[in-house]
């Protein structure tokens, strides 16, 4: 099952279980809007009538401000303030101040960060790729220095269509075109001599070996390429270590040395890691999956500017996510997919969010 499938049973069986208690951990992380919406309402139904206790974990502030009575924000592992929302003591709380409590510092989020420039020559095209019981007959371009957002509900084809452009579908048909040249869907290293870098939606199994150190992670897609590799198939471990010192620094990756196990960073730093092992080899075609699933509002404006600085350099990127907060904000054009299908298209932002969300939850089926 997919994660969005799997998180719904969860949340069914704790409500099945009749507990007294439900501690909720992002639970609306893959849900369509009105999901959200329709999760949030049982959640206050569940306390005014049941008397249940719940602690809701979220970093969508909408949602706190919609379901919670109360509201405490963790910064550092210190609870850092706490506010009233409904009931005795309420106060008028705003998403910008709880944004500031939780990083220290003004965040601006809520900003449209469209290309501000012409996008050039087409880069990625995907002619009627289908993956059998996954995908059906997809086609959609981006060009250079333009953001293309695929849309919809974890489950609804999404994991084929990044294995489709990360070499890793072998029974796939249709064509995958970069760069006017037709690449072979079932090599990785087709896809990545092609220019095309992947930040993979699960960043622990597909992005990083928890095991190995940052330095080795950060040389497992280039160690058998300059300045890396050596005569005879040897590493040069200097060459590693610089690298991974240049891309900690740059990416800002809080580590004690470059020989850090990945597993024990945070999911915000271990995500800085993959996406510094990608960008580093300045790739022509960036696909992006769930880039900020499970990370914090700093970490996330982090890897918003980073796809931002990415178009402005003339990359093309295909964004895959089921945050409507970050589609609406990154992209230049959205395709919604529902069941395997693009159902529908918004050209331009900004974009209707509720006719997105209407597309998302298979309401829509037609051209926007």
């Amino acid at each position: 099952m997919s994660v969005g499938e799997q998180q719904r049973v969860e949340i069914l069986r704790a409500l099945h279980l009749g507990a007294g208690y439900l501690l909720l951990d992002e639970p609306t992380a893959n849900l369509a809007p009105a999901e959200v919406h329709s999760l949030l309402a049982q959640v206050r139904r569940l306390v005014t009538e049941r008397g249940v206790g719940i602690v809701l974990i979220t970093h969508h502030l909408e949602e706190v401000l919609e379901a919670a009575d109360r509201v405490g924000v963790l910064r550092g592992g210190q609870l850092v303030a706490e506010r009233a929302i409904r009931g005795d003591g309420a106060e008028s709380v705003t998403t910008a101040e709880l944004a500031r409590d939780m990083v220290g510092r003004e965040v601006g989020l809520g900003i449209r960060r469209a290309a501000t420039e012409p996008a050039g020559s087409r880069m990625l095209e995907l002619v009627g790729v289908s993956v059998p019981g996954q995908l059906h007959d997809v086609t959609l371009r981006v060009a250079s220095g333009q953001l293309v957002a695929v849309a919809g509900v974890e489950g609804n084809g999404q994991s084929a269509l990044e294995d489709v452009l990360s070499g890793l579908a072998p029974d796939s048909t249709g064509a995958v075109v970069v760069a006017e040249r037709e690449i072979d869907a079932s090599s990785p290293r087709a896809m990545r001599e092609a220019g095309v870098g992947i930040v993979p939606a699960d960043r622990y199994t597909r992005g990083l070996i928890k095991s190995l150190g940052i330095d080795t992670n950060l040389a497992i897609d280039s160690y058998t390429d300059p300045p890396l590799a050596r005569r005879w198939g040897r590493l040069s471990r200097a060459a590693v270590r610089e690298r991974a010192e240049r891309i900690i620094a740059a990416l800002s990756v809080k580590a004690q040395s470059p020989r850090t196990l990945a597993g024990t960073l945070s999911g915000g730093h271990a995500q800085r890691v993959v996406l510094g092992r990608v960008l580093d080899g300045e790739p022509d075609v960036l696909v992006v999956a769930q880039p900020t699933r499970g990370l914090d509002i700093g970490a996330t404006e982090f890897v918003w500017d980073t796809l931002v600085d990415h178009r402005s350099r003339g990359a093309a990127i295909l964004l895959i996510s089921s945050d409507l907060d970050e589609i609406c904000s990154l992209a230049d054009r959205i395709v919604v997919l529902y069941r395997g299908r693009i159902v529908a298209e918004f050209d331009e932002g900004p974009f209707d969010r509720e006719a997105l969300g209407s597309a998302m939850g298979g309401f829509q089926e037609a051209a926007a």
